[in-house]
Order: structure tokens, then sequence, then C-alpha cells
């Protein structure tokens, strides 16, 4: 059996191979960055996407890095991004983000929520993007049956 990275294995035709840059946000000094400006693979928008795995599967890790990118490394370290971008970029650049879960303060989401905070907080900053995060719990999601069709 032939070795190939899974870049190649998995890729489907016609899409070019996308670099999978995942940051252990408990160990956030130890990563070297990368930069995807842009990818065949990305969503549409509006998108939803809901996040289903057991506890400590990486669900919590993989969703800020795809919130938060390389923009909060560059941020922290006052460092500009690669050539062409400023402070980094986030791979979804949504301008509101909302999380629907059971445990509002998790330490990996207070990350995420505070680095949004000084994000969208000086139109001024290089970094400004004019962005939102809410948390929501389950059980303050309206029912369904309340929507008259």
């Amino acid at each position: 059996m032939d070795p190939q990275p899974n870049t190649q294995k998995n890729q489907k035709i016609g899409l070019p191979p996308m670099k999978l840059y995942l940051m252990d946000m408990d160990e956030t000094t130890k990563h070297k960055s990368s930069q995807i400006q842009s990818h065949p693979a990305s969503p549409s928008w509006p998108f939803r996407m809901p996040v289903i795995g057991t506890n400590g599967s990486g669900k919590t890790n993989i969703l800020g890095n795809l919130f938060l990118g390389t923009k909060a490394e560059c941020i922290c370290k006052s460092k500009k991004g690669p050539k062409g971008t400023s402070y980094g970029s986030r791979y979804i650049a949504c301008d509101d983000l909302i999380v629907c879960g059971y445990h509002p303060d998790e330490s990996k989401w207070a990350f995420v929520r505070y680095m949004y905070g000084i994000i969208s907080k000086d139109p001024k900053a290089p970094y400004y993007e004019n962005i939102r995060f809410n948390y929501i719990l389950p059980e303050k999601i309206p029912s369904v049956r309340a929507f008259s069709p």
C-alpha cells in the first residue's frame, strides 16, 4: 500500500488540496501559522453548521480555529499576517457568530468571545472587523411550534 498525504488521498476531483490549520487552543504558543486566503470547498453563504461529536473529540478546537484563524495569534503577538493581509484572517469570516451549547463558561469559548470583543472594539484598529459573538443556552431557543407558517 502506497502511503499518500491525506490532502491527496481524500481530495475530490477538481478541488485543490486544502491545508488544515489546527491549533490546540490549550497550547497556543506551540504552533506555527499558515494562511488560507480562500478555497473552493468553503461553504457558500448563508450557511449553518451543526457540529456533533463525543466529549473530547476536538469540536471546540476545530470551531475556534475556523472562527479565529490566524487573527488571534497575530493580534496577541502584535504582528502583521502574511503579505497582503493585515493581522491575519479568519477562515470562516462570519459577522455574527451564534453558539448554542450547554457549557457557556468553557474557557475555549471564553477566549473566542474575548478575541471577538478585541477585534470589534476599536474601529480605528488595523485588525478591526464589525463582528458579534452570542452564546445561547439550548433552553433559550424558542420552540419551532411557536412559529406559525
